[in-house]
């Protein structure tokens, strides 16, 4: 019996030894291999950036990824994973039964398409509702108070007129300063709707056929690092990508207008602007 207990702790130990072994190979193997040495056309259709764009973020995100056991990932191959499930989305693990979570995002960007902010609210709400509730609208609107100039936004039918955010006037008559203004509201509003779809169709994870199986808070995680990665490849001079062919979600009117003064001043600053910049 203690013979045979003996041959079966020999077994174990050896089954144990191989195991190491072959790990040790699978990890030699997945380290040598590097994925820089395909390609430039291949490395950015299959990560969605260039090289050096690649190379740029191991180097700063390196103090953070660096492992601290032998079995970890290399920095660059976190770095490339997690690029390569932005750019396809092709495996996610459910949340709960698998519930669809829904995130709303709001946006702003200039005219460049540099998103200069980017809110993140779980739950399908109305944009409406994110910017009453913003930092972005109280610091504007401490800066009327205060009379820090004259700032505006430009946001679609779905805001309420401020004196701070211009909408459009969309049953203008044709010909008139008011369409004018509208007209020139629209084009430079369409930079932002351009923005949906460059970011949709670079990290396709975002495409509606995509829906993000995660927790609010991580799904909002990962809308605000494909908004980070889109200004750094802004600012390597990347080309912009293809925009998907995907529906765009209706604009719903009426998003709440201000009330008393606060209207009335809003008004008085749009009236001012068409008939200074468009009669």
């Amino acid at each position: 019996m203690a013979r045979l207990l003996r041959r079966l702790e020999l077994a174990l130990v050896e089954e144990i030894d191989a195991r190491r072994r072959q790990a040790t190979i699978r990890r030699i193997l997945r380290d040598s291999t590097n994925p820089f040495e395909v390609s430039d056309d291949a490395f950015l259709q299959y990560f969605r950036v260039p090289k050096v764009v690649a190379q740029f973020l191991c180097t700063e995100l390196q103090p953070h990824l660096a492992r601290v056991q032998r079995r970890g990932l290399t920095v660059h191959c976190q770095v490339l994973v997690t690029l390569r499930f932005l750019a396809e989305g092709g495996y996610q693990r459910g949340v709960g039964q698998d519930a669809l979570l829904s995130v709303s995002q709001p946006s702003i960007c200039d005219d460049q398409m540099k998103i200069l902010n980017i809110c993140t609210y779980p739950g399908s709400v109305h944009d409406h509702f994110i910017w009453s509730h913003s930092r972005v609208r109280r610091i504007l609107m401490d800066a009327y108070r205060d009379r820090f100039g004259m700032y505006f936004l430009i946001g679609d039918s779905g805001y309420a007129l401020e004196p701070w955010l211009l909408t459009p006037l969309p049953h203008a008559e044709e010909g008139t300063p008011e369409f004018r203004y509208t007209a020139a509201h629209c084009a430079t509003r369409s930079v932002v709707e351009r923005l949906f779809g460059v970011l949709k169709g670079r990290w396709r994870c975002l495409l509606r056929d995509r829906t993000l199986h995660y927790h609010p808070q991580r799904a909002s995680d990962i809308i605000s690092v494909c908004a980070i990665l889109h200004n750094i490849l802004l600012h390597f001079g990347v080309p912009l990508p293809e925009e998907p062919e995907e529906e765009r979600d209706n604009v719903v009117p009426n998003g709440g207008e201000p009330i008393g003064d606060a209207l009335a001043r809003a008004r008085r600053i749009q009236n001012h602007i068409i008939h200074r910049y468009f009669t």
